[in-house]
């Protein structure tokens, strides 16, 4: 494993595009920014819409993975965050870029926009001269916490230049730059990282 360090890796250009991994929500949130501001492109800011303001402070773990605030570009590396059509590659985890982001005539924010993305792998139907792109519209999550019902409204999408080791759990990825750290924080996540691509 020592041997795979970037200093050492001769192909190192190979790696340079691929998915990270890291530990924490931080490592992640901060190189996502990074990479999101190389775009070079105008950033939409796309905050939620929430029933109540004790809405606003619920995690996007338990508002079945939508993000209070989300910040994506044209151009961006985004993964879908919910189950929209499994069957021709829409699924949880699956990754793609944004090619458009649009708003309804004589609308902006704070409104919701819907996301042109083209995913890496998709095999359903396309939008019109452009094979692989669907357009991912806001979905509304509720959930019931101590008998108050919440609802959240957002694009189901997070950026995805970087996840999480433990939000990788179940994906198989061709190539990934993995942070493996000082010291494992988490048994056996340092494996679980590891074992998303198929050798090193």
């Amino acid at each position: 494993m020592l041997a795979r360090q970037p200093s050492k890796v001769p192909n190192i250009d190979h790696f340079k595009d691929v998915i990270r991994l890291y530990y924490t929500n931080a490592e992640v949130a901060a190189y996502n920014y990074e990479c999101l501001v190389k775009l070079n492109q105008p950033i939409a800011e796309i905050h939620a819409k929430h029933s109540s303001e004790l809405t606003k402070k619920i995690s996007a773990e338990e508002m079945f993975n939508l993000q209070p605030k989300l910040l994506i570009a044209t151009g961006a590396r985004v993964m879908l965050t919910t189950n929209m059509w499994p069957s021709v590659g829409l699924c949880n985890g699956s990754t793609g870029t944004v090619v458009d982001i649009i708003y309804e005539t004589d609308h902006q924010p704070p409104l919701l926009p819907i996301a042109v993305v083209k995913f890496d792998k998709y095999c359903g139907p396309s939008m019109t001269n452009m094979p692989c792109c669907v357009p991912i519209p806001p979905i509304t999550a509720t959930v019931n916490i101590t008998n108050t019902v919440h609802e959240r409204q957002q694009v189901p999408l997070t950026l995805a230049w970087a996840l999480t080791i433990h939000k990788s759990q179940g994906m198989t990825l061709e190539r990934a730059w993995i942070d493996i750290g000082k010291k494992e924080s988490t048994l056996g996540l340092t494996y679980v990282g590891l074992s998303r691509v198929r050798n090193l």
